[in-house]
């Protein structure tokens, strides 16, 4: 299991840097930030220990994302389960704790 220990934060600065450091990446056991105009493309990304925040303009590629433990924030704001799903449809299925 490679395992990411901490909070990640991805900007359109780090972004590659990041993918290349995250690409083998299953688990983050803190919370994940992608910043606008930052993408990331996690194919192994299986869980997330903390929150999720996507903020405007970024994209996350993640087909094997199926829990994260924290609460999932798009644009500044509180989405839902429902939300998620239709704004990041690879994404899926998700559970929450």
């Amino acid at each position: 299991m490679n395992t990411y220990t901490g909070d990640i934060k991805i900007t359109k600065d780090n972004m590659l840097a990041m993918q290349a450091k995250l690409k083998d990446i299953e688990h983050i056991t803190g919370s994940l930030i992608i910043h606008s105009q930052a993408t990331l493309d996690a194919p192994k990304l299986e869980t997330i220990g903390g929150y999720l925040i996507i903020r405007s303009q970024a994209t996350l590629d993640a087909p094997k994302l199926s829990k994260i433990n924290g609460k999932i924030y798009f644009d500044d704001e509180e989405i839902n389960y429902y939300e998620f799903k239709a704004k990041f449809a690879r994404a899926i299925p998700m559970e929450f704790d």
